[in-house]
């Protein structure tokens, strides 16, 4: 046993003298090692190309931004005019509430007017003006009358004119309410449309950013795999020198 170790011993100092034996001892560590290293380009370029995504999905999300900031403006714009048209139309609604009121007094009051009229008929102008005891008397009875008359006309014309105003008013609030809840509707489609590409670009850019977080950290353990196989060659030629010294001394 002793002879055979010996032979080879001498045949490992022999091979380590000619020089063909410290290539042979790690072969495959250095074929482990250029493999291990394949793999680390292959994740540097894999970072590079995850690096080049998330900075064009950076500038696609600052342009998204841009639109998403002018879509939020639009619809704050708007939902500042509802603010202030809902003010205006409560105070229009108030004035229209009192204008209804003042509308149905004279309208009480027209009514009485009217039956009183109807109830005397023409006798009271009739007794007016009969009743004058001079022509500067009936004169004055006759201007009374007209005032009168035209009193009543009045009334009418000012009745109807407030009608129509409360009418004009109720439907131009009514058009400005259709018309800003359309507005709104449209400024909150817009917005969730820009807000939706944004948080498609944002998972793209997470991913990105994921991917090459995993690319880095593999070439961290690509690279301390390689200290090791490095440090391991060393140590068989370490182990291999040591041999052959001690061949030698023997």
């Amino acid at each position: 046993m002793k002879t055979h170790q010996k032979i080879l011993s001498v045949a490992i100092a022999s091979l380590l003298l000619t020089g063909a034996v410290v290539p042979s001892i790690a072969d495959d560590l250095e074929d482990e090692l250029q493999d291990i290293q394949g793999q680390i380009d292959e994740s540097r370029s894999s970072q590079e190309s995850w690096q080049q995504i998330i900075e064009d999905v950076a500038v696609k999300l600052k342009a998204i931004q841009a639109d998403l900031d002018a879509a939020n403006a639009r619809l704050k714009s708007i939902q500042d005019e509802q603010a202030k048209v809902n003010a205006e139309i409560r105070q229009t609604e108030e004035e229209i509430r009192k204008a209804q009121a003042y509308l149905e007094e004279r309208q009480k009051v027209l009514n009485l007017r009217v039956r009183s009229i109807y109830k005397f008929g023409q006798l009271n102008y009739l007794e007016v003006i009969m009743g004058a005891k001079s022509f500067s008397d009936f004169a004055n009875r006759l201007e009374l009358l007209k005032r009168i008359i035209q009193s009543d006309y009045s009334l009418i014309l000012e009745i109807q004119d407030q009608k129509a105003k409360i009418e004009a008013k109720k439907a131009e609030l009514e058009q400005d309410r259709a018309r800003l809840d359309a507005l709104a509707e449209e400024a909150k489609k817009v917005q969730a449309e820009v807000a939706k590409k944004k948080a498609e670009q944002q998972r793209v850019l997470d991913n990105a950013k994921a991917n090459k977080a995993a690319a880095a950290q593999m070439e961290q353990d690509l690279i301390a795999r390689s200290n090791a196989v490095k440090d391991l060659i060393q140590e068989r030629i370490r182990q291999a020198e040591a041999a052959r010294q001690a061949q030698q001394e023997e």
